[in-house]
């Protein structure tokens, strides 16, 4: 079986078909009761369950990782699939790395957070950390582990996906990825993120005088943009 989109429609092999689709969180539920929300989810008519998969929870210490509940039963990723798959359901599956969802730190596990914190943390203007969950999304070390976390994770949902048989039918990064710069009411000022801004405008504009007039201000070349301000500064 094909899970597709085809003008603007979900299709199953050729069916058309229409998404009801609940959320239910595995990590959140007692092991044994997992068949009871999964009945609950039939009961109401739904065909599809939706879930994140946060890092935090699959990565615990780091470097091991656990799917299969050998840590904890409710780790068990791969029976949480398979229950699914047995009461009817298709699964929409969220790996992150960010998961928000009121998970403690949206999701990055405390490890990486504890090492790596000064490192990757999004900056102020100053060089200062910004209080916030978000990380600067271009450090290095940050792309470095979320990189080793997808290694395990996407073949695991590839593996599991509706056309080799499995319940999955679609993944979905994180939505809210911007809600961290939106909270803080700032950019993030570390990591080249303003040379990668600059770049975006000079492919978007023609010439400076198009962002000067659009934004009232008077810089002399793309170089010396500065990227939006700090805190609620216009």
């Amino acid at each position: 079986m094909n899970f597709s989109i085809k003008d603007g429609s979900f299709f199953l092999d050729d069916k058309k078909v229409f998404l009801i689709s609940g959320e239910i969180h595995y990590f959140r539920i007692k092991r044994e009761l997992w068949d009871k929300h999964l009945d609950a989810a039939k009961e109401a008519g739904l065909s599809t369950v939706s879930t994140y998969v946060p890092w935090a929870w699959h990565e615990p210490d780091e470097s091991v990782f656990d799917f299969d509940g050998s840590s904890c039963p409710e780790r068990d990723l791969k029976g949480w699939l398979q229950r699914c798959q047995v009461h009817g359901l298709h699964c929409i599956v969220k790996p992150g790395p960010f998961i928000l969802a009121e998970f403690r730190g949206a999701g990055l596990p405390d490890w990486f957070m504890d090492q790596y914190r000064d490192e990757v943390k999004m900056r102020n203007s100053k060089g200062g950390i910004v209080p916030s969950d978000g990380v600067s999304l271009f450090n290095q070390k940050y792309l470095e582990k979320v990189t080793l976390w997808y290694d395990q994770i996407m073949p695991f949902i590839s593996e599991r996906q509706i056309s080799v048989g499995g319940p999955i039918i679609m993944m979905q990064i994180c939505n809210e990825i911007g809600v961290f710069s939106w909270l803080a009411k700032q950019a993030d000022y570390g990591n080249g993120v303003k040379e990668r801004f600059i770049s975006y405008l000079a492919r978007k504009f023609t010439n400076i005088a198009d962002v000067n007039r659009l934004w009232g201000t008077d810089y002399l070349d793309f170089d010396h943009v500065d990227l939006p301000p700090d805190g609620r500064l216009p």
